[in-house]
């Protein structure tokens, strides 16, 4: 029985190793069987969640792992016991196609992406990442672009904005007003080069065209 001694030790050995490097991520992670019980969590997600590790000690199950999350505030409260169900069996259904994607934003401001990945074994594995700062920074430059375009239609003049490669970016509403077909998404003539051709056509010749 040497070979299955080793190969018990490896196994214990390989589990120890994965334990440590989870232990030290930042992102919280759970990890559920094919029966769907969690089997293992990083110190992170307890420090995310505020659950109790004796909690998660006792290997609760998916659907009371998630109603916990729910009375905690990470998920928005249910109209009915039946729309709850019906969330738990579509996440727990994203999660085993591999394609389970959301934000969740409990009660305290921070942002999580949450992904749901599928294990050959059948396991699910949940990964709650920390994006609040990402989120900051995305609604501040919305904020920005908000500005900015207000700014931009309150000038009377027509005004129209390209990239340093003559991309185009966008224009105030006296420009679209004149040349709503420049601004159109899928408009050919939205390059520099292209609205200056296009704006050739429809004016006065000029020394201005050739400079």
């Amino acid at each position: 029985v040497d070979g299955e001694v080793r190969a018990e030790a490896s196994r214990r050995e390989f589990i120890q190793t994965m334990s440590k490097t989870f232990a030290q991520l930042s992102n919280g992670q759970a990890i559920f069987d094919r029966k769907r019980t969690l089997i293992h969590f990083n110190p992170a997600l307890l420090d995310i969640t505020g659950l109790d590790f004796e909690a998660l000690n006792l290997k609760p199950d998916l659907a009371s792992f998630l109603d916990t999350l729910r009375t905690k505030g990470f998920l928005p409260e249910p109209k009915d016991c039946g729309d709850w169900r019906d969330r738990l069996a579509r996440l727990e259904s994203a999660a085993e196609k591999g394609s389970y994607r959301d934000v969740w934003e409990p009660k305290d401001g921070v942002t999580y992406r949450v992904t749901g990945k599928l294990h050959p074994d059948g396991a699910i594995a949940f990964l709650l990442e920390d994006i609040s700062a990402e989120t900051a920074r995305a609604r501040e430059a919305r904020v920005e672009l908000c500005l900015l375009e207000n700014a931009l239609n309150m000038v009377t003049a027509p005004l129209i904005i390209f990239d340093g490669l003559g991309a185009y970016l966008r224009s105030n509403s006296a420009f679209q007003s004149i040349w709503p077909e420049i601004a159109q998404k899928n408009s050919t003539e939205k390059s520099l080069s292209g609205c200056l051709q296009l704006r050739q056509k429809q004016l006065l010749p000029h020394d201005a065209w050739n400079k």
